[in-house]
């Protein structure tokens, strides 16, 4: 195992690999992780700050949030710093939701403030480099298939409550904290409305009917690709190819699809 070397890891070319969002950087996990972690930990802020806490509290919150999202600015500069093209990140769509996610806190806009949860979508990025990086490894597909498939669906649930907590605070009475919103979107998404919550503002109405159209195409479409990634594992073979160790092949398979090794005889062995 090699030894962890501090000088090589914080180098000029090893920094630029972390911060790229291009195909070729090879990331760090740990890094992602982290930068995961504190997005997920300022949409829980926001969420927090929905509520009638403490006053004390509330300031803790505050300040934290504020450290959070200046590490999202150092985070965003850096990005557009190492980018290959800098004009062309900063005009890309990853850095204008990164932008927009951490604007709003700044510039004083609480109404705006749920964009941060824009972020969340980051990690789908993160789940391409790692797949894209060992694409052999079918567990890892599967699995980052379904976390995708999951979190979009709470990320849409979460901006659809974001904006109805916006439109409806302060207007209707049904709507005291972001947990009536959370309510109000789930059973508006699952078309089951059971009427004892309803938008009362324009833009809350408007916002329902989106919801409910997004909602007839979007459930259908999870659940017909969490169908069709059963059903491709389902015709997976678990045989591991003795030249490159290559576990998956087609049920039919005769020869390895990645080194081309004959596995047929493999297969055989293990099943008599």
């Amino acid at each position: 195992m090699k030894k962890f070397r501090s000088k090589r890891f914080f180098s000029q070319k090893n920094i630029a690999q972390l911060f790229r969002d291009d195909r070729d950087a090879y990331g760090n996990v740990i890094f992602d992780t982290i930068l995961l972690v504190l997005i997920g930990i300022s949409v829980i802020f926001f969420v927090l700050q929905t509520y009638p806490l403490p006053e004390d509290l509330l300031k803790i919150i505050h300040h934290a949030d504020t450290l959070i999202m200046g590490v999202f600015v150092i985070e965003v500069f850096l990005r557009i710093y190492y980018a290959h093209k800098r004009l062309a990140y900063s005009f890309s769509l990853a850095n204008i939701i990164d932008v927009l996610a951490i604007v709003p806190f700044f510039i004083g806009a609480p109404s705006l403030q749920f964009l941060r949860g824009f972020r969340v979508l980051k990690m789908f990025r993160f789940l391409d480099r790692y797949t894209k990086k060992y694409p052999h490894r079918i567990r890892a597909k599967k699995f980052a298939l379904i976390f995708k498939i999951v979190a979009s669906f709470l990320v849409f649930l979460y901006m659809a409550a974001s904006l109805l907590y916006t439109f409806e605070k302060g207007v209707n009475q049904d709507v005291d904290s972001f947990d009536d919103a959370i309510y109000l979107a789930v059973v508006t998404m699952t078309t089951v409305g059971y009427g004892d919550i309803v938008p009362v503002t324009p833009q809350g109405r408007l916002l329902i009917v989106g919801v409910i159209i997004s909602s007839l195409f979007l459930i259908p479409i999870y659940l017909s690709s969490l169908i069709r990634l059963y059903m491709l594992s389902s015709r997976k073979q678990s045989i591991t190819c003795g030249k490159c160790g290559l576990k998956y092949h087609d049920y039919n398979a005769v020869h390895c699809k990645m080194c081309g090794a004959i596995i047929y005889q493999e297969y055989d062995d293990e099943h008599s």
